[in-house]
């Protein structure tokens, strides 16, 4: 599925020729550009700028695009700082409202596992056990956990170590936040109809919250519900009402999700309503962002369809002209990372043959002048000049060897072929060199390439020389720059949904997601494609039985056939259906009909 050459009307043509009918289509006019949040920030500004801030769209569908704006809002009106992952691990109570996060923000599930054991290490050191004894601390604490909360509709993998479980719809999960607000501080919004159950759950994890000296909220899109990420809002102002010093914690679905929200572009679905003689999408699949018939429609009425990706898709397959762009490991940029924190990526590899970076293909030189014209443009990102030094930066006039000593032995890789060993590929874009030659210590901590140092066998080991103390920050301090820093504004909370109501004939639609499959990138590889599940709809025993099937029949939803699965956790009335698997890999409806 890799593209490697410029195509044409599926032709492959040169660099230069592809470059040049780009250029024919943009001085025509008309011509408008789709981002993506799996792109770099220099990427999505090189087509902003291309085709003029007005034309240029987040490649983001309209739900999920109004929920990350909101997300983007709350964090920077306050009062709660967004957390690192360092940071969740050392919290000691935790609410997690709507998010499969084994699934959807593994690193964050782990996190949160390192988090439970807040209470063991503090029972330890009471003993004066170190916590580096594991044997002894979890013998001391015989089980102690911190307090976990998970909201979500159907089961999780970080349940077994949670303290209480809630299942519920999306509007049932953002009321009990707003409930525990509720009882967390009496101004907060009034919570009208909730049932005695839920409102004694959320005095339950209120009270936990507010005993707790570093709790954590947590939400995110998942669910497409607005309302979900108001409510952890709503909890965090709450917490702050009541004298605590909060985190609130975002999941982000793509790398550079939070980083494309900043630059306030119109949805999808607004690129869809303003027409254009020429479409230039940028590392987006549109076919997983919208209905194949819109898409089919939208694609079809331009004249011209450009394309840049490094695999083919079905825009790809769409489009006249397709451009092979690097992937991340041969291109360079800047992502913001769910924390809010510009991060600067460099090549491992120079890109092969026609391949080049998004935004050289549109139209900028260095990756230096794509970050200060980016910073002109919206000063707001200024920041991230400062997320790793610029392509001028040496230490005793010396680029930094991207390769440790042991790469000596390269020229061997390919005796087969020759001898001879070839010019080092030039980088012009980093400080960063593609040889063993140059600086290699006391390096500042955004470019460090690899972690090895002399007498020390591994990279595990060696690592413990770059850092302040063994588990610690680097030396220097923690990579990239933090774009968002929380005010003092209480509007970000809301207001309560109301009630989930089961509708005759209908089903409320979640998205279920798996780590193996969700994501767009990882469903292409053969060995983790192969760890997805196939497609499926889940349903509630009853619910299936009310609809006259059993386990593995099949039923219509959303204009698919699907296999049911039966989860007896399932809220009555809702049904879930993998997110990106099989095919209905477009935004789910919010309500469907189920026919057997």
């Amino acid at each position: 599925q890799r593209l490697q050459n410029p195509l044409l009307n599926k032709t492959e043509v040169p660099t230069q020729t592809a470059s040049n009918v780009l250029a024919s289509f943009v001085a025509a006019g008309g011509a408008i550009g789709i981002g993506s949040p799996r792109a770099s920030l220099e990427a999505n500004f090189a087509l902003r700028r291309m085709v003029g801030a007005e034309r240029f769209f987040s490649g983001m569908e309209e739900r999920q695009e109004r929920v990350v704006a909101a997300m983007l809002e709350i964090l920077r009106a306050g009062p709660a700082r967004t957390p690192s992952l360092a940071e969740i691990e050392g919290a000691d109570a935790a609410l997690v409202l709507g998010e499969d996060l084994t699934n959807t923000a593994p690193r964050m599930a782990l996190s949160l596992r390192l988090m439970v054991r807040q209470e063991e290490f503090r029972i330890a050191a009471k003993l004066r056990i170190p916590s580096w004894l594991d044997n002894s601390v979890r013998e001391a604490s015989q089980g102690a956990r911190s307090p976990l909360f998970v909201a979500t509709p159907a089961a999780t993998r970080l349940d077994d170590v949670a303290a209480r479980l809630f299942r519920g719809a999306p509007e049932e999960i953002a009321r009990l936040g707003y409930g525990v607000a509720r009882a967390l501080d009496p101004s907060a919004p009034d919570v009208p109809e909730l049932s005695e159950s839920t409102a004694f759950l959320a005095g339950f994890i209120a009270e936990a919250l507010r005993e707790a000296e570093r709790p954590v909220i947590i939400a995110g899109p998942s669910l497409g519900s607005e309302s979900v990420v108001r409510a952890a809002a709503a909890v965090a102002h709450a917490l702050a009402a009541a004298g605590k010093a909060p985190l609130l914690a975002f999941t982000a679905p793509e790398c550079n999700t939070l980083g494309l929200a900043m630059m306030s572009a119109p949805s999808l679905t607004k690129a869809f309503e303003a027409g254009a003689a020429t479409v230039i999408v940028l590392e987006n699949d549109l076919y997983r962002r919208a209905p194949a018939p819109a898409v089919d429609a939208f694609l079809g009425a331009a004249k011209h369809v450009v394309a840049l990706d490094y695999l083919n898709n079905g825009t790809t397959r769409k489009a006249e002209l397709v451009l092979p762009a690097g992937s991340f490991a041969e291109s360079d940029g800047t992502y913001i990372s769910s924390e809010g924190r510009a991060q600067r990526y460099f090549q491992v590899m120079p890109p092969a043959g026609e391949l080049k970076e998004s935004w050289r293909w549109l139209g900028i030189e260095t990756l230096d002048q794509a970050i200060e014209e980016l910073i002109d443009a919206m000063p707001h990102f200024a920041p991230i000049r400062d997320a790793a030094p610029g392509a001028d930066y040496r230490i005793a006039q010396a680029k930094i060897a991207r390769a440790p000593f042991r790469y000596s032995g390269r020229t061997a890789e390919t005796a087969n072929i020759s001898v001879n060993e070839p010019r080092p590929p030039a980088d012009p874009d980093s400080p960063l060199s593609f040889t063993m030659e140059g600086a290699a210590v006391e390096l500042p901590p955004p470019l460090i390439p690899f972690f090895w140092s002399p007498g020390w066998n591994s990279h595990q080991q060696a690592m413990n020389r770059f850092q302040e103390e063994v588990a610690g920050v680097l030396k220097g301090g923690v990579p990239g720059v933090r774009m968002i820093e929380p005010g003092t504004d209480r509007n970000g909370q809301g207001k309560p949904p109301a009630p989930f109501a089961p509708r005759a004939g209908e089903w409320r639609i979640v998205p279920l997601y798996h780590i193996f499959g969700s994501e767009e990138l990882s469903a292409q590889a053969l060995a983790l494609s192969g760890m997805a599940p196939a497609p499926y709809v889940a349903l509630h025993p009853e619910d299936a039985a009310q609809l006259g099937v059993r386990a593995g029949d099949s039923v219509s939803v959303a204009d698919a056939r699907l296999p049911v699965k039966l989860l007896p956790e399932l809220p009555r009335g809702v049904a879930g259906l993998p997110s990106g698997i099989g095919p209905l890999v477009s935004p789910l409806p919010a309500w469907s009909r189920i026919t057997p």
